[in-house]
């Protein structure tokens, strides 16, 4: 069994936050890109103080010419020393997906050129404190992968913003556009600024099977960011 899905982008949720127009937060923590190659960039990037430790969120354009497959992100917390503190990484969620040409049940997760994916991730707690970081380094570990082509997946609509009795959530409907029956659909929902920086995450999950062409609704747990728009992102349990 193998994930699958798809995103939905953009729309109004929730209120503006202070400081919304920012593209990297600490805006003075220097970042820079191991082994820079394969078109991954970092376009923004959020570090704050998390229950379980130091929460990053960021967000990644991909300006190379071929699909990112598999694509993940890792991040290495440097001292103003240059020695690294606490290492952190995440998968980088496209809700983009290909096929191999001409073959049957080989389905994978990519982020296609000019897209704007998005990942989240726990430091180590006790490791460091943000304040005192020297700098952020990171590399996007992805693969390129011949002779694939595009396939429909899932689709999130309908998002909006809602008030619960323990805060703001988001609810919503996936519709799985598969010719296949899903199972276990589950959508990620990152609140973002004005300018796109993702602000947290929240994520549903559902123990339902999803049939080719169906919709479903699905709603966040409440947390207490939010912003001027969002990114969705659908997954679920393809049968191959």
């Amino acid at each position: 069994m193998t994930g699958a899905g798809a995103a939905g982008t953009g729309g109004s949720a929730g209120r503006t936050q202070p400081g919304d127009d920012l593209a990297f937060v600490p805006e003075a923590l220097p970042t820079m890109e191991r082994n820079a190659e394969g078109g991954l960039t970092l376009v923004a990037l959020t570090l704050v103080p998390g229950p379980r430790g130091p929460e990053l969120y960021a967000a990644v354009r991909n300006e190379g010419e071929s699909p990112a497959c598999q694509a993940g992100m890792t991040v290495d917390f440097k001292d103003d020393e240059g020695q690294v503190v606490a290492t952190a990484a995440g998968i980088l969620v496209s809700g983009r997906f290909y096929r191999l040409e001409g073959g049957a049940g080989v389905v994978i997760s990519c982020v296609a050129p000019e897209q704007v994916a998005m990942t989240a991730m726990t430091a180590p707690a006790d490791r460091f404190v943000i304040d005192g970081l020297g700098s952020l380094e990171y590399a996007f570990p992805a693969h390129t992968v011949a002779d694939i082509v595009p396939v429909a997946g899932l689709s999130v609509s309908e998002v909006q913003s809602v008030m619960t009795a323990s805060g703001n959530a988001f609810m919503g409907t996936v519709s799985n556009d598969f010719s296949e029956t899903l199972s276990a659909p589950k959508v990620t929902l990152f609140p973002l600024n004005r300018v796109g920086r993702p602000l947290g995450v929240a994520t549903s999950n559902a123990i339902v099977d999803l049939a080719a062409g169906d919709s479903a609704s699905f709603q966040t747990p409440s947390f207490n960011r939010t912003g001027a728009g969002y990114a969705a992102f659908a997954t679920a349990t393809y049968p191959f």
